[in-house]
């Protein structure tokens, strides 16, 4: 996969010159794939206490597959099974060094076992601290195609730093849309002033305002392909991508590639902003997605939809929007989620029969 990293305390939860380190030991040389490479960290060896910090470097070396260095995840777990693991760390990107090529880096990943984010769908990312003494298991991968990397002279550190409190909900989803909308652009490369060089993508925008101002967290969920979020302010031009272009995320660490999140965005109200949702890149695809967001107030659509059974906008609620949502409704479309609840189920089903009999 394909991204500029862009690191914000909000976003991973992690802090640079973590103190009070209380255990230290270094793994040797990694040969890490996109399947994970998992390492025993031989628990039953680390002092007994409950570490809630870590601190890992690395000297990154590319291998075959045009690898980047923003594309390395690790985690931390009580087994090797990731599958029934428990996550003391859910897979997060650096928090420093990490590049968009393939250049050498010097990595390094800061941060809490903790909890970093939560929405309704998906709710709190693992994190949970540590008992010495017990299994721990260190895992690496690579996240793009089949490359592969050299992760060289690993370090890694526990301490028994308190981590911050936990972050608030997420709100339920305010917005449920789809990218295969027939509109294409040339997305940016988040805020680094580049251009991507893989698409066009087809694209969805999204106008909203805020019903208070003050500081917003803005994600958007797309479990069937790697989406891309921008949020603009006042106008968005396709063809002039960085007018008004305010926040811009690839990958979240809710779902990673499924899942984009902008953090403290300031927002007022009574200013109209633009989310435009996309794929990664042209051979991405498109498909559903969600919008949620976090702070002092919620999102409303500009214009707002003013029929909810009609389903396919042409300003009529008849048989084509019946059976367009029994299509959605087996598909598992977001689109389906008439009571936006994050779960497609016969709730939905009969909510949209009671909407779709009183008609608009």
């Amino acid at each position: 996969m394909r991204r500029t990293m862009t690191v914000s305390a909000g976003a991973v939860v992690a802090f640079a010159g973590l103190a009070n380190a209380q255990y230290q030991t270094n793994l040797g040389d990694l040969f890490v794939t996109t399947t994970e490479n998992q390492v025993d960290m031989n628990g039953a060896n680390i002092p007994a206490g409950t570490y809630t910090s870590f601190t890992v470097t690395v000297d990154w070396v590319a291998g075959s597959g045009n690898p980047w260095s923003t594309e390395t995840r690790l985690s931390f777990t009580d087994s090797f099974d990731l599958t029934t693991a428990v996550f003391h760390l859910a897979p997060i990107a650096p928090t420093d060094g990490a590049m968009s090529s393939g250049d050498p880096a010097f990595l390094t990943w800061n941060g809490f076992m903790a909890p970093a984010f939560r929405t309704v769908e998906v709710g709190f990312t693992d994190g949970t601290p540590y008992e010495g003494g017990d299994p721990l298991i260190f895992n690496a991968r690579q996240t793009f195609g089949t490359s592969d990397a050299s992760w060289n002279n690993v370090s890694v550190t526990l301490g028994f730093d308190s981590p911050p409190p936990p972050p608030g909900i997420f709100s339920e989803s305010w917005h449920q849309g789809h990218t295969g909308t027939g509109n294409f652009w040339v997305r940016t490369n988040a805020m680094a002033g580049t251009l991507q060089t893989n698409g066009p993508v087809e694209y969805e925008t999204v106008e909203f305002t805020v019903s208070e101002s003050g500081s917003y967290d803005l994600a958007q969920l797309s479990p069937d392909h790697d989406g891309y979020l921008h949020i603009y302010e006042g106008s968005f031009d396709p063809n002039d991508q960085f007018t008004n272009l305010i926040a811009a995320n690839d990958d979240g660490p809710l779902l990673g590639i499924r899942s984009s999140v902008v953090t403290d965005v300031f927002m007022s109200t009574g200013t109209t902003y633009i989310a435009v949702v996309s794929a990664w890149s042209a051979g991405s695809g498109s498909g559903p997605f969600t919008l949620n967001a976090l702070g002092p107030g919620e999102p409303s659509l500009v214009g707002g939809p003013t029929c909810p059974p009609d389903l396919n906008g042409d300003g009529v609620v008849d048989a084509d929007d019946f059976f367009l949502f029994l299509q959605l409704f087996a598909a598992g479309d977001l689109r389906a989620d008439f009571n936006n609840d994050g779960v497609i189920d016969a709730d939905d089903f009969f909510e949209f029969l009671n909407a779709f009999a009183a008609g608009c």
